[in-house]
């Protein structure tokens, strides 16, 4: 919630309007615990503040034994949270990160 009003206030002081943060935010368990994890894809939140030439910015946070922690930060289109990894289309083409517990590389 805090890194979505924050967007928020960078997307209004950008001069953007901001969506819905629902449409912004996708539910999963991506490390396969039995918590929620989330997907914020900021360009859905604000493009005019959170995507350029190399594509939108998104955020993967995982739930954990000690609540829920910023465990990725990527930038390309398409972001999609599976059973052990994201993948996203990035510059160079499709990138896949792994999921490992409580952090992702």
């Amino acid at each position: 919630e805090a890194e979505i009003a924050g967007d928020i206030a960078i997307c209004k002081s950008s001069g953007g309007v901001a969506a819905s943060a629902r449409r912004a935010v996708k539910t999963g368990d991506a490390n396969q615990d039995g918590r929620p994890d989330y997907l914020l894809d900021e360009g859905r939140l604000c493009k005019a503040a959170f995507c350029g030439s190399g594509g939108c910015s998104f955020v993967l946070f995982l739930s954990g034994p000690n609540g829920v922690k910023r465990a990725y930060a990527g930038l390309g289109t398409s972001p999609k949270m599976g059973a052990g990894f994201v993948t996203y289309v990035s510059a160079s083409g499709l990138t896949r990160v792994r999921i490992s517990g409580y952090s992702a590389k």
